[in-house]
């Protein structure tokens, strides 16, 4: 495969012989064809790594809403809603 998510290296050996001119010639044409070949370089990805990713950053975020929970008591939630219930009266 000439391309893909590499560079490749093409070397074109020619003869200055006129014995070979005809090889010679196609080994050019040859030669020109594939350097005109353009690919489009695409990210290899492991779908497995992805999910991975994606799961570590749901437990990151899970363990930062229970981080908050805990610092949110029954008790403190209590007293502000004592609070705002004696701020109505």
């Amino acid at each position: 495969y000439i391309g893909r998510n590499s560079q490749t290296l093409f070397l074109a050996c020619v003869s200055p012989s006129d014995t070979n001119a005809s090889e010679t010639l196609s080994t050019l044409q040859y030669a020109n064809c594939a350097r005109n070949i353009n690919n489009q370089p695409t990210k290899n990805v492991d779908g497995t790594a992805l999910e991975l990713q994606h799961l570590h950053a749901v437990t990151y975020v899970l363990e930062c809403e229970l981080v908050k929970q805990q610092f949110i008591t029954p008790s403190d939630t209590t007293s502000t809603e004592k609070e705002n219930n004696n701020d109505s009266t």
